[in-house]
């Protein structure tokens, strides 16, 4: 079995014992970015697994072998392990804030025109800016946006890791994003919940 690591200062470690991996120190400025794993057991039959965040999918299997059944049991026992590994908030970290935020923004933009094209919304003040000024104001918002999305995506990727290695110094890292994660967890549960009942006394005193 051959096991390399690329780190985040572009060194690369190649070794043939696990536990040499998993011993490192691994500090903030080196710590492992993607790991593959080849193995092989002739010839014939070789297993290759990449985990990295270089595609869409942190995780690549490749298995060469003329066992197709040995194969296929082998991928599902690894893909079952992967995915027995896949954290919790898995489906936040799938798509990023800026995403979700410009779709927002674009389905409300189209709500709004096609609103004003049917004529059930009022004439709001841009229908009466020039082409000049319409294209100075989407410059601005698209600038705004920018400023407004880049912290959240970078506050996202810090918070919600689609892919971390908790080796060595990065353990402790894990941690405090745990306990960060939580901390935003529940102070959105309670935002939820002080909104749900604002609007239940709303009602109830109306």
């Amino acid at each position: 079995m051959e096991v390399s690591a690329q780190c985040a200062d572009g060194s690369i470690l190649e070794t043939q014992d696990i536990d040499e991996l998993l011993g490192l120190d691994n500090p903030t400025f080196r710590r492992i970015q993607t790991i593959e794993i080849s193995a092989r057991t002739s010839y014939e039959d070789r297993l290759s697994l990449d985990l990295g965040e270089s595609t869409g999918s942190t995780a690549q299997l490749r298995i060469e072998s003329e066992n197709d059944t040995g194969a296929l049991h082998l991928a599902s026992e690894i893909v079952n392990l992967l995915r027995e590994a896949r954290p919790r908030y898995s489906p936040v970290a799938r798509y990023k804030a800026s995403f979700i935020l410009a779709g927002v923004w674009v389905c409300s933009a189209v709500w709004a025109s096609l609103n004003r094209v049917v004529g059930t919304s009022p004439p709001s003040p841009a229908d009466r800016l020039s082409a000049v000024d319409l294209l100075n104001l989407s410059v601005f918002v698209g600038a705004v946006f920018l400023l407004v999305v880049w912290p959240i995506d970078t506050l996202q990727r810090w918070l919600f890791p689609r892919l971390f290695f908790g080796i060595g110094r990065q353990a402790d890292e894990w941690s405090l994003r745990r306990r960060w994660r939580s901390i935003v967890f529940v102070g959105f549960g309670l935002s939820v919940l002080a909104s749900l009942v604002a609007a239940f006394l709303f009602e109830r005193l109306k």
